[in-house]
């Protein structure tokens, strides 16, 4: 019975993950096919490239940071750039914003460098006031 009831978990899990992440990059409004880079090379960055490659049909063109040590490296196989190196390499592109704590300042930061602010997109890692944590032990404890 208790392997039951681990399945169970497991598969609650699963269904929570699926259904945080199809939601918060539908949110995103990104259209298919189009140019995107992720700017933030943390956690979220790395979590949403991994996530739109499964989820969305958009061509992914590399990372932003504004960590000097980060530029010229590569994450996920991908590549990172500054902010001015990616906006002179990819002008049309859409930028989602993967750091909570600046994202006001990252999106400024985009715009004061030409970037329509229609192609900034913000990655919330809240669910209506909610942390992602929170999200999870209520959808797991929900069954």
């Amino acid at each position: 019975m208790m392997v039951l009831c681990k399945d169970r978990q497991y598969r609650n899990y699963l269904d929570a993950e699926f259904e945080f992440w199809h939601s918060h990059i539908e949110a995103l409004h990104l259209e298919e096919g189009r140019d995107v880079l992720i700017f933030g090379c943390g956690m979220w960055g790395k979590a949403l490239v991994k996530e739109l490659n499964k989820h969305k049909n958009v061509s992914i063109k590399g990372f932003c940071d504004n960590n000097l040590e980060l530029q010229g490296q590569c994450l996920e196989n991908y590549p990172i750039y500054s902010a001015e190196e990616s906006v002179d390499k990819y002008p049309n592109a859409f930028y989602i914003v993967a750091i909570d704590k600046y994202a006001d300042i990252i999106e400024k930061q985009l715009i004061g460098l030409s970037v329509n602010e229609e192609r900034v997109r913000i990655f919330e890692t809240y669910n209506s006031g909610k942390s992602i944590r929170k999200y999870f032990e209520e959808r797991l404890n929900d069954n």
